[in-house]
């Protein structure tokens, strides 16, 4: 403060952040009070665009105020394209996630109780509730290893192999994983088990990649804010995917968990289109 450095961001902006939180407020809000599809579909719309708009308020205004006289390696537009496309890579990953990931303990549980049924028809509630249990534990155990090994590979690979490229290809696997997973996956056992590991490596790997990647593209003035930003409006992405997912499920795709997990998991064919957009910073150094 003494040196000026921290002149550039002002108090005033961060009003943007208050309209920002009112989108994804918005969406919670109309969902939980059950409204129309139609106006759910409207809540999300106006709440993304608030979001974005408000959490990139303060970064636009101190990027005008720092930018004069400044040598920075990024320009503030490329500084913002960035941050666009870091929240896209970002809330790829984490939307099919939380839309169809999340959901393999849940249908764990429905194909054992399937089975269960069709082999005890006599079978009550209360014996269910056990190996049912049992059923979405393991299944959550089972996504959980897997993420813990994509996590750590894929930060190794992605130094190896360079950002962009790995993330393409983990596009492909993940997007493949969870097509195997809900079309294969038609009883429980330890072959349910196995791929459900594998969805978990395949989709979790990102997140060793993307704290390994966003930091890399941008200037240090901007560095913890426009990667916040980027991971962080994946989330605000995400959420919206994980309360509608259920609408999806229910009320287009009549309670199949195959069809509507398999729609969200095409959202990684935009994933594997928008990486050619951002730059490689393999072996580049951190811009300044």
């Amino acid at each position: 403060q003494a040196k000026g450095a921290t002149n550039h961001w002002a108090a005033k902006d961060l009003w943007g952040v208050a309209i920002g939180c009112f989108g994804p407020l918005l969406m919670v809000v109309v969902y939980a009070m059950n409204g129309s599809f139609l106006a759910q579909m409207l809540a999300m719309t106006v709440g993304l665009a608030s979001a974005l708009w408000g959490y990139m308020y303060p970064v636009k205004q101190y990027l005008g105020r720092a930018s004069v006289g400044s040598t920075s390696s990024v320009p503030p537009r490329e500084v913002m394209r960035r941050m666009y496309l870091g929240a896209l890579l970002s809330g790829v990953a984490l939307l099919v996630t939380w839309g169809a990931v999340q959901r393999a303990p849940s249908w764990a549980e429905k194909v054992h109780e399937r089975e269960l049924k069709a082999a005890h028809p006599e079978i009550t509630k209360e014996q269910l509730a056990v190996p049912l249990t049992y059923a979405k534990a393991q299944t959550q155990i089972a996504t959980s290893i897997g993420a813990v090994i994509g996590t750590i590979v894929a930060a190794v690979v992605g130094d190896r192999l360079g950002r962009r490229k790995l993330y393409a290809v983990l596009c492909v696997l993940a997007l493949g994983s969870l097509l195997l997973f809900y079309r294969e996956g038609a009883t429980f056992g330890p072959k349910f088990l196995v791929l459900a590991t594998l969805v978990g490596a395949m989709t979790a790997s990102f997140y060793g990649l993307l704290p390994l990647y966003l930091p890399e593209l941008f200037p240090t003035k901007v560095r913890a804010v426009a990667q916040g930003f980027a991971y962080n409006f994946g989330r605000i992405l995400s959420g919206a995917g994980s309360l509608y997912i259920g609408y999806l499920i229910n009320e287009r795709f009549g309670g199949s968990y195959p069809k509507a997990c398999s729609v969200i998991s095409l959202t990684y064919l935009v994933g594997f289109v928008a990486i050619w957009f951002a730059p490689e910073t393999k072996g580049e150094p951190l811009p300044e």
